[in-house]
């Protein structure tokens, strides 16, 4: 019987999922509205001094939209070259924000 409820239940989500997503969803990018380009710092898996500083990979992309990532005291180029930043000077550990 709970099978069959979860069952049930995951159908109806998915089917509710993929309604909204086709009919009525819609995709908002701020830098279409305000300027600005993507900005996305790589996490990767193989690397595994990243693993808890995901607010840090937030805040590179933060950083870098607003052009306030790119002080002329650093030779920073891009999201990643700050996210390099903040491993080399935070903790990989949870609760550091």
């Amino acid at each position: 019987m709970k099978n069959r409820i979860l069952n049930r239940s995951s159908i109806a989500l998915l089917l509710f999922f993929s309604l909204c997503n086709t009919a009525t969803a819609t995709s908002f990018f701020g830098y279409d509205t305000y300027g600005g380009t993507w900005s996305d710092a790589n996490k990767t898996w193989a690397n595994q001094e990243d693993d808890y500083l995901c607010w840090a990979a937030t805040t590179s992309n933060v950083l870098a939209y607003t052009g306030w990532g790119f002080p002329t005291t650093e030779n920073f180029s891009s999201t990643d070259d700050i996210f390099t930043y903040f491993q080399d000077n935070w903790t990989d550990a949870g609760g550091n924000m």
